[in-house]
């Protein structure tokens, strides 16, 4: 299973670095650093899917590692692969919809005077700060979001927290530091 989260981790890395690179080159080849309207929308797009979509994966990883070292005998029961395919899922799932949310927030906006971003990537925030209609309604549910996955931030942090502690207990014990550190690594 660890090698299913690994490789989908990859994968996002990789499609998340391709998001910027092509227009990065682009910019330096012909000096021109601007975008149009609708490749700006799909970087954007592009970007959100795989940032949210590798927090996802990095949780459901999280989740695993917990499993795997706190509960080792009941691993193979609850970590099946059937389970982890679902996880992984999900994981693209949220991202999907997470990105889909915010660009047709974005596409809702109209935009007035001089449309120019000093970053070389459309971020959210450059693009509220050039929109002439009511932004609330994107802050809000960038807010929303936000909140929603530092959930999943305090969610890794308190597996840690526990695997951490689970290791501590087992270096505890006489014999069981041996079998703690190599279920670790």
């Amino acid at each position: 299973p660890m090698y299913l989260f690994l490789s989908n981790l990859s994968v996002v890395d990789l499609c998340y670095s391709s998001v910027f690179a092509p227009r990065m080159l682009v910019n330096f080849l012909v000096g021109s650093k601007s975008i149009s309207y609708s490749a700006c929308i799909a970087q954007h797009f592009s970007f959100v899917v795989f940032v949210t979509t590798e927090g996802f994966l990095l949780a459901m990883m999280a989740y695993d590692r917990y499993v795997a070292i706190c509960n080792p005998l009941l691993y193979t029961a609850v970590m099946s692969k059937r389970v982890c395919i679902h996880l992984v899922a999900s994981s693209y799932v949220g991202g999907l919809v997470n990105s889909l949310t915010h660009t047709w927030d974005l596409l809702r906006l109209s935009f007035c005077g001089p449309n120019i971003i000093n970053p070389y990537f459309c971020d959210t925030n450059p693009l509220l700060k050039l929109a002439c209609s009511d932004t609330t309604s994107m802050r809000f549910a960038c807010n929303v979001i936000w909140s929603y996955c530092h959930v999943h931030l305090r969610l890794v942090m308190n597996v840690l927290s526990d695997i951490s502690c689970s290791i501590m207990r087992s270096v505890a014990k006489a014999t069981g530091w041996q079998k703690a550190f190599l279920l670790a690594v």
